[in-house]
């Protein structure tokens, strides 16, 4: 009888029922091999079951367990500012919100220097009669024409 290691590993993590269950028995019976394989699974699970208890008995934190959380409807959210505060008084100057996220300065300036420096590159590339050439210099004859 053939058993996969998936079908021990779920034998030892005690996954696995009926027909299958009875058939990987039977096989770890009659097989001192596949018998030592399980014990050292259900070792190896153990060990690592205590390494990481401590990390499963803490609090998930609030920001992640909001994630966790259906979102909320709109007719039930609260405006953040109320429409009176969102009034401009006559000659207030007029700000547009930033596009980017909050909290993060615009980064558009970024761009020309950028620009710059590729356009200085591609000035001083060597450009191709400068290369030497890749063909032969009896292909290059014959390939400019003279002969």
């Amino acid at each position: 009888m053939i058993v996969t290691p998936e079908e021990l590993a779920a034998y030892a993590d005690g996954e696995l029922e009926g027909a299958e269950a009875a058939r990987v028995v039977l096989a770890v019976a009659a097989s001192p091999e596949l018998m030592r394989q399980a014990q050292r699974h259900r070792a190896l699970r153990e060990r690592i079951g205590a390494e990481f208890a401590p990390i499963l008995d803490q609090e998930v934190p609030e920001r992640l367990a909001a994630l966790l959380r259906p979102p909320v409807p709109p007719a039930e959210r609260v405006p953040a500012r109320e429409p009176e505060a969102l009034a401009l008084e006559p000659g207030a100057p007029l700000a547009m919100p930033s596009a980017g996220r909050p909290g993060l300065p615009h980064r558009g300036w970024l761009l020309l220097p950028l620009l710059a420096a590729a356009l200085g590159v591609a000035a001083f590339y060597p450009g191709g009669d400068e290369r030497e050439p890749s063909a032969p210099k009896e292909q290059r004859v014959v390939m400019s024409g003279v002969g």
